[in-house]
């Protein structure tokens, strides 16, 4: 695997770049711990939890699910083919925290924890004098797994109020708190609150994330009908993609899911106006993404974490902030592991860095700067399923690695026997298994998923076992089989 030098660009490179037309945060001092903390780049990092990015106005979809987001991304940079690492929450957020490959960062599934020697972006910023802070929407990313290092404020109070999956118990296990998640509308208002009272003690790091997306479907109704309404009785549903009714994937649940996003995005304009409210948003650097996306019964699947298809892993990511580009968007392939260099270069240059992160500073392209490499790999992963086993309507066993090099993907299991080879220009849905009829590209991208595998190993040791606590409350998610 090809390492990108881009992470090691000279402070005053980006001085450089980064004082092109910059105001507010701009210049590198204004960034760094050389300047007062009132003039220091704060940031705020969303992520926006089972957000198909097919299924966002954003990237073209017909419905007006994410009109905040458009506004958003006007103001700043879009990439129109982000990938998350994964298409599970776990090992995808452990991606965007350490800017390492899933297996190396141990977080092989959910409730894998973080490997003890990864340095998180938070921890690097406290270290410079950073306040951190991070608002959750699930027990997913709770700080038993390691989540939470580097963090000054770390808030996963679920309660049965403000949880869609309100139970005192399930399959006998008792359930603390009564609840697994809360809303977006709560953990906004949690955020606001923070920022309200240490946003004016600059600099700080705030993470939200916006868990709504995810199943059960139960959209508030001022969005449900929004989306109802826009789409006119009909909705992108299953049969008019071509493909079967999937058990969880209805039009009606497809119209509800529609819906979810379009409240999340609702719930991210309301982040937005608070900050600005306060008096922030000028110095801020403001990071969205999403963690990957939902089945909804494209190869044959309704949900998420069973493969690597382009419904499951395609994110979304804009940035916006002092000195960023207005309205420049990228048709490049970018990944998970671009997220964490890129933030470092923007905001604190000058810093120190633990390591050398594989993935590439898209930095010098948010100050308008260049182009990126078309046809640079994205690498992926598919969580580990210890056995071969049946969740929902597919056969899994063990994990999935997949990269895409320019049009090509090819996805392969290391016990499943999978080999599969996608062009993705002349195939979007990934229908036809090239695999048989191109065996030079075949053999190429199986050389780079070897090279991938040697150069980020899979941690030693075991993952500890969860109490029955945790494990209702991840089966009650979805996440545990």
């Amino acid at each position: 695997m090809r390492r990108r030098k881009s992470w090691r660009i000279s402070t005053v490179a980006l001085a450089v770049v980064f004082g092109l037309g910059c105001s507010g945060g701009g210049s590198e001092d204004s960034r760094t711990g050389g300047a007062s903390d009132e003039s220091r780049t704060n940031l705020l990092l969303v992520s926006l939890d089972t957000v198909r990015a097919d299924h966002t106005s954003l990237l073209g979809y017909p419905g007006p699910t994410t009109p905040r987001l458009e506004a958003l991304a006007s103001e700043g940079v879009s990439f129109r083919r982000a990938y998350a690492m994964t298409s599970t929450t776990g090992p995808s957020h452990a991606t965007l925290f350490t800017g390492r490959y899933a297996p190396a960062h141990g977080v092989a599934r959910n409730g894998f924890p973080l490997v003890e020697d990864a340095t998180t972006l938070a921890e690097h910023l406290e270290r410079r004098g950073y306040r951190t802070a991070g608002f959750l929407g699930s027990f997913v990313l709770a700080r038993r797994f390691g989540f939470a290092q580097g963090f000054t404020d770390w808030d996963e109070d679920f309660r049965r109020e403000t949880s869609s999956l309100p139970m005192e118990a399930w399959q006998g296990h008792p359930v603390p708190e009564g609840g697994f998640d809360r809303s977006g509308r709560e953990t906004t208002r949690l955020t606001l609150e923070w920022l309200g009272e240490h946003g004016g003690r600059a600099p700080f790091f705030v993470f939200v994330h916006y868990f709504d997306a995810h199943k059960p479907y139960d959209p508030a109704p001022e969005d449900l009908r929004r989306i109802e309404s826009a789409a006119q009785g009909a909705p992108m549903t299953p049969v008019s993609r071509g493909g079967p009714v999937v058990p969880g994937a209805s039009a009606e649940d497809i119209t509800r899911y529609d819906a979810e996003i379009a409240g999340v995005d609702r719930e991210l304009g309301a982040l937005l106006d608070g900050l600005a409210g306060l008096g922030l948003a000028e110095r801020t650097l403001v990071v969205v993404t999403s963690d990957h996306g939902q089945g909804l019964a494209d190869h044959d699947d309704a949900e998420h974490s069973v493969n690597l298809y382009e419904e499951s892993v395609r994110s979304v990511l804009v940035f916006r902030g002092p000195g960023i580009a207005s309205g420049r968007v990228s048709d490049a392939a970018v990944e998970a592991v671009d997220v964490f260099p890129t933030i470092l270069d923007w905001i604190d240059p000058g810093g120190e860095r633990t390591g050398a992160p594989p993935g590439r500073s898209l930095a010098p392209f948010l100050a308008g700067q260049g182009i990126l490499e078309p046809d640079r790999p994205v690498f992926l992963y598919r969580q580990h399923y210890p056995g071969r086993r049946r969740v929902r309507r597919a056969m899994v066993d063990g994990s999935q690695l997949g990269v895409r090099v320019g049009p090509w993907k090819y996805i392969e299991g290391n016990r499943d026997g999978r080999r599969e080879l996608y062009h993705l220009e002349r195939d979007p849905a990934e229908r036809e298994n090239l695999a048989a009829r191109e065996p030079e590209r075949l053999a190429n991208l199986q050389a780079r998923l070897r090279a991938f595998r040697a150069a980020n190993p899979r941690p030693g040791g075991v993952a500890p076992e969860l109490s029955e606590d945790d494990r209702a409350r991840l089966r009650a998610l979805g996440y545990v089989d």
